[in-house]
């Protein structure tokens, strides 16, 4: 999670229409950033990473949501015995397997 994936993606974010909603900010607020943003005026990486956050981003496709670790659990607690028998690896590959088919 380099500063320049941070700032471009804060970038993008900020550019959508209703962007204060998912960010839970007033529309003046994200005015003001954008005005920040167009200045080249100082917005702290704290702030880029809290807002963020709060509108949904995650800064790596291999970290997952607590809705995705749920559902893995909960495969797991499902599956069989002899599936248990295989081991955590075997697990997750079936489990990564059955989310991909079904997207």
């Amino acid at each position: 999670m380099s500063p320049e994936d941070i700032d471009k993606a804060f970038e993008e974010y900020i550019a959508m229409r209703a962007i204060g909603r998912k960010m839970e900010i007033t529309a003046n607020h994200v005015a003001q950033l954008r005005h920040r943003l167009q200045n080249n005026l100082p917005i702290s990486m704290e702030k880029k990473i809290e807002l963020l956050r709060k509108a949904g981003w995650r800064p790596d496709d291999q970290l997952y949501s607590q809705k995705d670790l749920v559902a893995a659990v909960t495969f797991a607690l499902r599956s069989g015995e002899s599936a248990k028998s295989k081991g955590a690896e075997y697990l997750v590959e079936k489990f990564l397997s059955k989310k991909t088919a079904t997207k």
